[in-house]
């Protein structure tokens, strides 16, 4: 699930291009994130509160290691208390923007990607956690997903867990559990 995203300036509202430029400026490591398609090792930009607790985009690498192997993804429903990432739902959460995620849909011996995309060209905010690993130059994180329902659930089982703006800031800031969001945000479509 969710293994690859994307994001990029030549795409992005103006509010998200306005949070792009504050990283650039203000963060040496900026010159490690990628742009276009992103998929797991590779670093973005991602929501997290910094030690003064404002809300800024860090450059972040994609995916937590785990015996040799990198975690693109952490169930939702499981990741308040799996070891892996236990400490990080509590401490350590982020959000990562995107303008749109992809999904392959199996049928069969028949593989079709599809893309799921903001209506309208909003931001889509997916619920991640992070944290630090030895001999990284920037915190890693994963996604966290959720079981896919109405028209997503026909393309894979499962989804990220896809907050409004409003909902993520406040997943950020609190050390509850996680908002339930179903609202029909994305648009699909098949890549050719």
């Amino acid at each position: 699930m969710c293994c690859r995203f994307y994001i990029a300036p030549s795409d992005a509202s103006p509010e998200m291009l306005k949070h792009l430029d504050d990283l650039e400026r203000r963060c040496p490591d900026a010159g490690l994130i990628e742009y276009g398609d992103i998929f797991p090792k590779q670093y973005a930009p991602v929501f997290s509160r910094g030690k003064d607790s404002t809300v800024r985009l860090y450059p972040m690498q994609w995916g937590f290691s785990l015996a040799g192997k990198c975690v693109a993804n952490a169930r939702s429903e499981t990741a308040s208390v799996k070891p892996l990432f236990a400490d990080s739902f509590v401490r350590r959460r982020c959000i990562i923007p995107a303008q749109s995620y992809y999904e392959w849909k199996t049928n069969g011996s028949e593989k079709t990607l599809w893309r799921f995309s903001g209506k309208a060209g909003k931001t889509l905010y997916m619920a991640g956690l992070y944290k630090y690993e030895q001999g990284k130059n920037a915190p890693v994180f994963t996604v966290m997903t959720r079981c896919a329902y109405g028209t997503y659930a026909a393309v894979h089982e499962r989804m990220p867990l896809l907050l409004s703006r409003d909902s993520a800031m406040a997943f950020l800031v609190s050390g509850d559990g996680i908002p339930d969001a179903r609202e029909e945000c994305l648009t699909l479509a098949k890549v050719e």
